[in-house]
């Protein structure tokens, strides 16, 4: 197997790796929070990031342009150009996210009356600030890991990751404790300066030919950085109709126990969903590489193997979530609370959806076709500010809005897997094939059980017990009894390892 080939398998296990750590830190730092200072002060925190997420646009999709044309000129050895347009990928950045973030936080530091009680906008304008900063701080850093991916080492990050999400949270205990909720912002900003500090590091390290300041600018390239990233761009405008407006309406008609209850099942999912989508976009960069060359037959046969990967791992990752729910409740909120199984089981069907359409968007990022991908991102932003917008004023339902947000993820996902199999005449069973309903049954079996057993019992270490030893039996049925699972773990394990 070439080096490349095994540089794709390493980045997806540090991945996983990744997400696995970062998943455990994250969720150890919710409960702390909620068990310290209360779960409406993580609604807070978390809203406050979703409204200064809205400065995510300024990157100019710089981010995604930087992977595709880092891979494209690397395998010309053109390092000095990557250098190039990543100095002026940066410098753009900087100065409109000057500009932009100053109007955020201007219209963010009036606007927080209307969605929040009054005795919460000081510590909310307070949080705003230091926020703002890290977000800068951020997205700066990302512009230089993006070449680091571009080079196919995303493990690279995933260690900078790992290192600086740990770093934030020891932290976070530690000022929670002395400072309350600020402690959090000000462990945030100190985990964004090390992150940024750590991608200079690196790329000086293993990107050839890498210098700090080196500026030429390379018109017509220029444009093209410009011209895909736009796409980024406006995929970028449409999430700001995600999850700030989602919140933002919750604060309003559910409250900020409301948000934070989204915000932990968003969360948890995501993470859990990571394990999937982060393997699969370890891809990307050889995707390019196939487009280069022209290889059509060799991009369909990477979509279906891809798709049997996605699936498998979709199935013994997020779909689980579902009948472990109760166990869930109890870990991170000490109770049995209904609203939050509900929303945690309406989001993780949402997010298995859009898992399946996964590997058809990443071959549309790997190709630069890039159109539906936009398509389907604006009618989701749209379609959830419509729809939650609607439900919270007529019902006034946390729930409601959620599951409304739920149903707008649905629809613009199958768009993406619809619109790419007509375009590449793909057969819908490459899809849904007799792995996917075996899977399913499976599955469906696993639930139906679990259900029942939720219903009679309330002790979380049986709760446990019991639901480990149902979870072995699934795995254990689902690797011996469908061979599809079974060859596709030993085709990573040999490519590991040959």
């Amino acid at each position: 197997m070439s080096t490349y080939n095994k540089q794709i398998i390493n980045n997806s296990l540090v991945t996983l790796l990744q997400i696995i750590v970062v998943s455990i830190s994250t969720f150890y730092l919710y409960r702390y929070i909620i068990l310290s200072i209360g779960i409406d002060k993580l609604g807070l925190w978390s809203l406050i990031l979703s409204v200064t997420s809205l400065a995510n646009i300024g990157n100019f999709g710089f981010t995604g342009s930087l992977v595709k044309f880092t891979a494209e000129l690397s395998t010309k050895g053109n390092y000095k150009t990557i250098n190039a347009i990543l100095n002026a990928s940066i410098l753009s950045v900087i100065l409109v996210l000057m500009i932009l973030l100053s109007i955020i936080y201007l219209i963010a530091f009036n606007f927080l009356g209307f969605i929040i009680d009054e005795k919460w906008i000081p510590i909310g304008r307070e949080l705003l600030f230091f926020a703002i900063i890290s977000l800068f701080i951020n997205i700066i850093a990302s512009l230089y890991y993006s070449i680091i991916e571009g080079l196919n080492m995303a493990y690279l990050r995933a260690y900078a990751f790992m290192f600086s999400t740990v770093l934030y949270v020891i932290i976070s205990v530690l000022f929670i404790e002395k400072f309350d909720l600020i402690g959090l912002a000000y462990a945030q900003l100190i985990q964004a300066l090390v992150f940024l500090l750590l991608g200079i590091i690196l790329s000086k390290r293993y990107v050839p030919q890498f210098r700090f300041l080196y500026f030429k600018w390379h018109k017509d390239l220029m444009i093209k950085v410009y011209s895909y990233g736009f796409n980024f761009q406006v995929i970028g405008i449409a999430q700001m109709l995600y999850d700030p407006i989602t919140k933002a309406v919750l604060s309003k008609y559910g409250g900020l126990d409301f948000v934070a209850i989204f915000e932990l099942a968003t969360k948890l999912v995501k993470q859990i969903r990571a394990l999937t989508s982060g393997v699969i976009q370890t891809i990307v960069p050889k995707i390019v590489k196939i487009n280069v060359l022209e290889q059509n037959d060799k991009l369909i046969e990477a979509y279906k193997k891809v798709n049997n990967i996605n699936l498998i791992l979709t199935f013994i990752t997020l779909l689980l979530i579902i009948p472990l729910s109760k166990v869930i409740s109890l870990m991170f909120l000490d109770n049995n609370q209904d609203d939050f199984i509900i929303v945690l089981i309406g989001i993780t069907l949402g997010w298995f959806v859009s898992s399946i359409s996964v590997p058809a968007y990443m071959l549309n990022l790997g190709t630069g076709d890039l159109k539906w991908n936009v398509i389907a991102h604006l009618l989701i932003g749209i379609l959830n500010l419509l729809f939650c917008v609607s439900i919270g004023y007529l019902y006034n339902s946390g729930i409601y809005i959620i599951l409304s947000w739920v149903i707008a993820l649905i629809i613009g996902n199958l768009i993406i897997l619809i619109e790419f199999h007509n375009r590449k005449k793909i057969d819908f069973r490459t899809t849904f094939n007799s792995t996917f309903f075996k899977l399913l049954a499976c599955f469906v079996g696993i639930s139906v059980i679990s259900f029942y057993v939720n219903l009679r019992i309330d002790n979380i270490l049986y709760l446990i017990i019991i639901h480990g030893v149902l979870v072995a039996i699934y795995y254990s049925v689902i690797f011996f009894k469908i061979r599809t699972v079974r060859e596709s773990i030993l085709y990573i394990y040999k490519q590991r390892n040959g």
